[in-house]
C-alpha cells in the first residue's frame, strides 16, 4: 500500500493525518483487515480503483467501497466472485477455478457479464448507475456511482411508516423504474428494504442487482431470498419467475412501508396465510390500496397482477373515475381537535323529538303549499334552458399512457398531447389540460394536455476516457447537445479516440436540449489539419 493510499480511510475514503488508523469522521479502523478471501484493502484495480472495505457479499459477488485515484470519485466496485466455485490468489489477487467447476463458472461469468452489460444501458434516477465494466484477474468488475448507504429498512425504523400520500410520490417512481427494467428484458428478483436506498432527496434507489441463480432456492448457489419479501416461486427452481415475481416484492415492500409489518414469508403463507389487510391495520391505507396489496402478495403467480404498471394503475385506481392518477398531495393543516358537546341520555331524547316534531311541521308545510298552490296563469310561458356539456374528466394525474387503454371511459373526446419537461410530475404523467373538469365542452371535443416528460435536467454522465462512438451516444441518449473539439497534442494524457475533457463535471446537471456541452476528443498529431500560407500579395 502506497503512503498515499495509507493516508486514506478504508471506511469512507476521506484523508486521515499520518500515523492515524482510526477515522474521527465514520470511526472506521484501518488496522482491521477485510473479511478472509476478500480483496485486501488498498488494492488497485483497473486505470486506477482503490479497493476500501466491504460493502456487502453474497455467493455471486462481492462489492466494496472504491476511489478513483485520478478523479477522486467515490464509487462501488462489485466483484464477480462465486465463493462455491473458486478460490482467490491472493499474490496474483486474481481467482483460481478448479477444472470441475470451469463450465458453471464460465456460463455465470458470461451471464453476469451480459447482465451488467444491459444495466450500463439503463438510465433510471430511482437505480443504481453502472458506469464502468473492466475484467481482471480472470473475472470481471462493474463499477457503479456511489451514494450514501442508509436503506429504506433504516428509514423506517427511523422515521415510523409512509401515510399512502407520501408513499405514493416515494414509490411510483420507484415502480416505474421496474417497469422500465422489465420492458428491457430483464428482472431485479430481489427488491427488499434493504435493497433500497433512500438519498437525501428522499428518492428511493434500488440496488443490488444479482443473477436469478443467486435469488432461487436450488439454484447452484447459496440463495439469498429475502424472508417475507421474496415470491413463493423463488423457493423452487421448478416454477417459473417473471415480472410477477417483481411484483410480489413491491407489493411486500409497499405492505411494510404503510403499515410497520413485514409480511409472513412465502413458505408460510403457502401453508396458511394469516396476513391481514393492509387496511385492517391502518385504517389510513385507502381501501383500493389495500386491495391492490393484497392481489399483489397472492401466493399463486395466476392470481397475482402480472406486470407493476397493471398493479401501479389498481394502486392509482379511484373509484369515482375508475383511473390511474398521480397527484402531488399539498400539505394539509392539523386540524385542531373539538372536543363533542356531553349530552345527557335524557338531553339527547328530548334533542330527537323536538328536531323529529320540527321536521314534521317543516314536510307538512311544504306539501300544503305544494297541494293548494293556484295553477299558473296561461299567460305565463316556460321558456327552454339550453342543456351546456360540461367536462367531466380530471385528466391532471393520470399516466397518458393509460389513459389510452382505457378509451371506453372517454369516447368521443380527441386528445391532442404535447410533451413538456415538468419538475413536479414524472415522466409520462399529464400535468395539464385545456379544458378544467366542470367547464364547458368545445364543440369539436379535442382536449389537450400536457404530458410530462421528466426533469429537464440530467446528470452530466462520466465520459472521460471512453470512447468518441460511446460519449456521442452517452449524450445523444440523454438529451444533451454537444460539440466537440480534437485535441492533436501528443502530450495530452489519453488513448486516441477517446474523450480526454470535458467543459462540465461529471455528475453535474445540465439542462436537456438547451445547454451545450463541449467535450474535448485525442487525435493523432498526424491527423492535425495543415494551414497552407496563403501566397504575399505583390503589387
Amino acid at each position: 500500500m502506497t503512503d498515499k493510499i495509507g493516508q486514506l480511510c478504508m471506511g469512507c475514503m476521506t484523508p486521515l493525518e499520518p500515523g492515524r488508523a482510526v477515522c474521527p469522521r465514520c470511526s472506521y479502523d484501518n488496522s482491521i483487515p477485510n473479511p478472509r478471501g476478500t480483496l485486501p484493502a488498498g488494492t488497485v484495480l483497473g486505470d486506477g480503483y482503490i479497493v476500501g472495505r466491504v460493502v456487502r457479499q453474497n455467493d455471486l459477488t462481492i462489492t466494496y467501497l472504491g476511489l478513483h485515484q485520478q478523479k477522486n470519485i467515490k464509487v462501488y466496485v462489485e466483484e464477480f466472485f462465486p465463493r462455491s466455485l473458486a478460490d482467490r490468489d491472493l499474490e496474483a489477487r486474481g481467482l483460481t477455478v478448479a477444472e470441475e467447476n470451469r463450465i458453471r463458472y464460465k456460463t455465470l461469468y458470461s451471464d453476469i457479464a451480459d447482465r451488467w452489460k444491459r444495466l450500463s444501458k439503463f438510465d433510471s434516477r430511482n437505480a443504481v448507475k453502472v458506469r464502468e465494466l473492466f475484467s481482471e484477474g480472470g473475472t470481471i468488475y462493474c463499477v457503479s456511482s456511489y451514494m450514501p448507504y442508509h436503506t429504506l429498512e433504516q428509514q423506517l425504523e427511523e422515521h415510523g411508516v409512509y401515510s399512502w400520500a407520501e408513499a405514493k410520490a416515494a414509490f411510483m417512481p420507484l415502480f416505474a423504474a421496474v417497469s422500465n427494467l422489465h420492458n428491457q428484458g430483464l428482472t431485479h428478483c430481489g427488491v427488499s428494504p434493504e435493497n433500497i436506498i433512500v438519498n437525501r432527496r428522499g428518492e428511493l434507489i434500488l440496488v443490488g442487482f444479482a443473477l436469478p441463480e443467486l435469488r432461487t432456492e436450488g439454484g447452484g448457489l447459496t440463495p439469498e431470498l429475502y424472508s417475507g419479501y421474496s415470491a413463493p416461486e423463488q423457493y423452487s427452481r421448478n416454477l417459473w419467475q417473471g415480472e410477477w415475481t417483481d411484483v410480489y416484492s413491491l407489493g411486500a415492500v409497499l405492505y411494510h412501508a404503510l403499515t410497520g409489518i413485514d409480511p409472513a414469508p412465502a413458505l408460510e403463507r403457502s401453508k396458511k396465510d394469516t396476513m391481514r389487510e393492509a387496511a385492517a391495520i391502518n385504517t389510513q391505507i385507502p381501501s383500493n390500496v389495500s386491495e391492490a396489496l393484497t392481489r399483489a402478495l397472492e401466493s399463486s403467480k395466476q392470481k397475482r397482477f402480472q406486470t407493476v404498471d397493471d398493479f401501479t394503475a389498481a394502486l392509482l385506481a379511484e373509484k369515482a373515475s375508475n383511473t390511474a392518477v398521480f397527484r402531488p398531495e399539498p400539505a394539509k393543516p392539523d386540524p385542531k381537535p373539538t372536543e363533542p358537546p356531553a349530552y345527557s341520555k335524557k338531553g339527547m331524547v328530548v334533542a330527537s323529538l323536538g328536531v323529529a316534531l320540527l321536521l314534521s311541521i317543516t314536510a307538512n308545510a311544504v306539501l300544503s303549499a305544494r297541494l293548494f298552490a293556484p295553477p299558473p296563469q296561461p299567460s305565463e310561458s316556460i321558456s327552454a334552458v339550453p342543456v351546456v356539456e360540461l367536462m367531466p374528466h380530471r385528466f391532471v394525474g393520470i399516466y397518458y399512457d393509460l389513459i389510452g387503454r382505457t378509451n371506453e371511459l372517454y369516447s368521443g373526446l380527441t386528445f391532442q398531447a404535447e410533451k413538456v419537461y415538468n419538475e413536479e410530475y414524472p415522466k409520462g404523467v399529464v400535468f395539464a389540460q385545456s379544458i378544467q373538469p366542470g367547464d364547458p365542452m368545445p364543440e369539436d371535443h379535442i382536449i389537450r394536455l400536457s404530458v410530462s416528460r421528466g426533469s429537464k435536467y440530467v446528470d452530466m454522465p462520466d465520459i472521460i476516457g471512453s470512447s468518441d462512438r460511446f460519449a456521442r451516444k452517452a449524450l445523444t441518449d440523454l438529451d444533451i447537445r454537444y460539440n466537440i473539439v480534437y485535441d492533436y497534442n501528443p502530450d495530452t494524457l489519453g488513448e486516441i479516440g477517446t474523450v480526454v475533457d470535458t467543459n462540465k463535471g461529471f455528475d453535474v446537471k445540465v439542462a436537456r436540449e438547451t445547454e451545450l456541452v463541449t467535450i474535448t476528443v485525442k487525435r493523432a498529431a498526424s491527423e492535425a489539419p495543415v494551414t497552407i500560407p496563403m501566397p504575399s500579395s505583390t503589387s
